[in-house]
């Protein structure tokens, strides 16, 4: 079991993210709504791990994220942005975040994150896993086909069937927050995906292939053989690990 602090400046956010860290069997040992009270609570608490979203008032998460690491070095921190936040990616990585997460996400996505900074290993509770995190901003009914990690190094943007051209946008969001990232190494995930649209298909080569240009290890996985039917279609090629 791990004890955690969570900062959010919505309510909303802070209750979601206590369901999903105490469903997985972790103690939240303070919560707090902005980045300077997230520094002296992290002070006074010393917790194992700390998610910090990154537009708050009175401090943002990036600079409570530098001083977090300055007053503690080896702290963990996984931060958390909302979509259009992705130029973020790349000062909080360099900040000393040990992972990110883009909302809308899933709260397996949050926990995996947890486990995998924390190096740890825990079956995460059914009730979890389909309870979905989102910004305030986001409808119910909103898709989103395109989420990112930062894997310990390793830039995890994972696709679903639901990618769609406002996605696309997002995507070249990401690139140019990550591009400059040294070692850069980018992992497209289409998980369980089985068809997609050529065009869009391409348009993720593209950006790998941008990716690649500038030095990074890019790589595919899938879950689906019917998507690398897919790929092969559309003239795509890229290392599979």
């Amino acid at each position: 079991m791990a004890r955690i602090l969570i900062v959010d400046d919505a309510n909303i956010g802070r209750i979601n993210i206590k369901n999903i860290v105490v469903g997985a069997g972790h103690e939240v040992v303070g919560e707090a709504e902005n980045g300077l009270l997230a520094f002296q609570m992290f002070k006074q608490y010393r917790p194992d791990l700390v998610t910090m979203d990154i537009t708050m008032p009175v401090m943002d998460g990036i600079t409570s994220l530098k001083q977090i690491i300055a007053f503690e070095p080896t702290a963990k921190v996984v931060m958390i942005s909302a979509l259009g936040q992705q130029l973020k990616v790349l000062q909080a990585i360099k900040s000393g975040a040990k992972y990110f997460l883009v909302k809308p996400f899933r709260g397996d996505d949050l926990v995996k994150s947890i486990n995998t900074v924390l190096n740890i290993e825990q079956r995460l509770p059914e009730a979890t896993v389909t309870q979905p995190v989102q910004s305030e901003n986001q409808g119910e009914n909103d898709e989103c086909g395109l989420t990112v990690e930062n894997a310990m190094g390793t830039i995890l943007i994972k696709i679903s069937a639901q990618m769609s051209e406002k996605d696309l946008k997002t995507l070249k969001t990401v690139i140019e927050g990550i591009i400059n990232i040294s070692p850069l190494k980018v992992v497209f995930d289409f998980q369980d995906v089985e068809y997609m649209n050529i065009n869009i298909l391409k348009k993720i080569y593209k950006a790998g292939e941008i990716l690649k240009v500038a030095g990074g290890d890019v790589r595919v996985t899938s879950n689906n053989e019917q998507l690398w039917k897919c790929l092969k279609a559309a003239n795509i090629e890229i290392n599979n690990d």
